[in-house]
């Protein structure tokens, strides 16, 4: 092979080998970042679960409480107003849980509940004086905090809903996004094995070419040297008819 052609087919798979890697290279990017999206929604999906049932959970503890607020009226104590400070404590604990896993998406519902909660309490400080008196007295009171007490749980109810569509729906998004990634990363595989395959051939042929041209090469020396025998034999033959003459 001519040494321009074989000049010729190096810079065209320097070319094409040029363009695989970046081929290569942007497919295997793709294949990161939607693999990265996926874990993240995976994350924020999970997190909204963990919200969700801290939700359930903060809704147990009104109930808890709210039980607790009723007896001490029924019944004041020592006991019963600490009862009463542990699920008005436990509360709160939960719903800075909730902003923490869920953050800005849950904080106004989780602060609207918080806000009812702390009406329904300020009731109870109102009415605590009924504590311990006559029936009828606590029967009001009771019924004053019971009127007071179903605006927290309107808030609660609407963020557990709210958590766990939001949790199907990123779910969903994470999966879409996890098989792109998948799909991707076979494609890039494949691609690279395909380029491999065709560097290899090309590889191949190119030494063939070579080899024939090294036998050519070898073939027309093996030519030339007889013809310089051919010479020699001239040559000393006309010396014998120089000296012969």
């Amino acid at each position: 092979m001519p040494v321009h052609l074989l000049g010729k087919s190096a810079r065209r798979v320097a070319a094409v080998s040029a363009a695989a890697i970046i081929v290569i290279a942007g497919a295997g990017a793709l294949s990161i970042w939607r693999y990265e999206s996926a874990l993240s929604r995976a994350t924020v999906a999970l997190s909204d679960r963990k919200a969700a049932r801290i939700t359930a959970v903060l809704t147990t503890t009104f109930w808890e409480e709210r039980n607790a607020l009723d007896g001490y009226i029924f019944n004041p104590s020592p006991a019963a107003m600490t009862r009463v400070i542990t699920f008005r404590d436990q509360f709160a604990r939960q719903a800075a849980q909730i902003n923490k896993a869920a953050g800005r998406a849950a904080a106004p519902r989780v602060a609207k509940a918080v806000a009812a909660e702390a009406r329904y309490y300020a009731d109870f400080t109102r009415l605590r004086s009924a504590a311990g008196t006559t029936l009828v007295r606590e029967n009001a009171a009771v019924n004053q905090l019971e009127a007071a007490a179903p605006a927290v749980l309107p808030p609660l109810n609407g963020l557990v809903g709210y958590l766990v569509r939001r949790a199907n729906e990123t779910q969903a998004a994470a999966s879409s996004a996890a098989g792109q990634a998948l799909g991707t990363g076979i494609a890039t595989l494949v691609l690279a094995v395909a380029v491999g395959v065709a560097f290899a051939i090309f590889a191949v042929r190119l030494l063939g070419r070579a080899f024939d041209r090294e036998r050519e090469l070898t073939a027309a020396l093996g030519r030339l040297s007889d013809r310089d025998e051919l010479l020699a034999r001239i040559r000393s033959t006309s010396a014998v008819l120089g000296e012969l003459t």
